[in-house]
C-alpha cells in the first residue's frame, strides 16, 4: 500500500476484520494497518501509511522504525522472528 496524504491520515479507523493463529490474533484496520498480538504477551502494529512497525516487548516497552530502515540496517532477533511470521500469514491470506 502507497503512503497517502494527511487528509486521509485523518479519517476515523475501524476494525476490518480479526482472526487467529497459532501464534497471535491478527487485526486488521480499515486503513491498511495489520496488529499481531503474539500470546507471549508482545506485539506488532505494521503501518503501511507510515511504512512503519511499532513493536511492543513483553514488558510493554515500544519502538516505532521505518520499514526502510529495518531494511537498510536490520533489527533485533525478537523483532525479525515476529515480522518472519507476519510475513507468512501475510503470504498465507493473500494466495489462499
Amino acid at each position: 500500500m502507497k503512503p497517502r496524504d494527511g487528509v486521509d491520515l485523518s479519517r476515523t479507523t475501524h476494525l476490518y476484520n480479526w482472526h487467529e493463529t497459532p501464534e497471535a490474533t491478527v487485526l486488521h484496520l480499515t486503513n491498511g494497518t495489520l496488529q499481531f498480538n503474539f500470546f507471549d504477551h508482545t506485539k506488532i502494529i505494521l503501518c503501511p501509511l507510515m511504512g512503519a512497525v511499532t513493536f511492543l516487548d513483553d514488558k510493554q516497552n515500544f519502538r516505532t522504525l521505518r520499514l526502510s530502515l529495518i531494511e537498510k540496517y536490520g533489527c533485533s532477533r525478537e523483532l525479525s522472528k515476529r515480522l518472519r511470521y507476519a510475513r507468512s500469514m501475510i503470504w498465507e491470506r493473500i494466495y489462499i
